[in-house]
Order: C-alpha cells, then structure tokens, then sequence
C-alpha cells in the first residue's frame, strides 16, 4: 500500500492516510517500510507514462510490528523510516 495516498506534485513526501496501518492492524501483520526515490523525476503527476528514464532506489527499512504500538504511532514510525531514506 501506499500511505501517501497519491502522486506528490512536487517530489515532497505527503501526509500519510491511516487506512494502511488500520489495515496492517486488523490483519496483526507487520509493516515493511520502503523508500522509493526517483519516481519523481521519471514520473511526474500527470503524464500518463514515464517521462525518461532516470535511476530509481529501494530502500527496504526493518519491520514495523503493528501489534505492539497505536495505529498513529505505526503511521509516525514508518513516515519517519521513509523519511530517513530520503
């Protein structure tokens, strides 16, 4: 799933949507955070189809236990991963 919840108009992390922790939660599953960059640059918001291509990086964090914390504190915890691949 991704949190954001659309394409960023300007290659800036957006405010995650809760509905993926709720999920994650709900199913007891753990989260694996994943920082994705490049994408911007490849595919901005609005082409229908990559623009160019450009080299893109994973960066794959450890994983979050849902289990052991509130569904806001997942959502802050994994933003925080993403953040720190950027």
């Amino acid at each position: 799933a991704f949190p954001e919840g659309t394409t960023t108009p300007n290659g800036q992390l957006l405010p995650f949507k809760r509905g993926p922790f709720k999920m994650a939660q709900s199913a007891g599953v753990r989260i694996v955070p994943l920082t994705i960059t490049g994408t911007f640059a490849a595919w901005p918001k609005g082409w229908l189809a990559p623009m160019r291509s450009v080299p893109l990086a994973v960066r794959v964090h450890p994983p979050l236990d849902s289990a052991a914390v509130s569904e806001e504190e997942l959502c802050e915890r994994a933003r925080s991963a993403v953040e720190s691949g950027l």
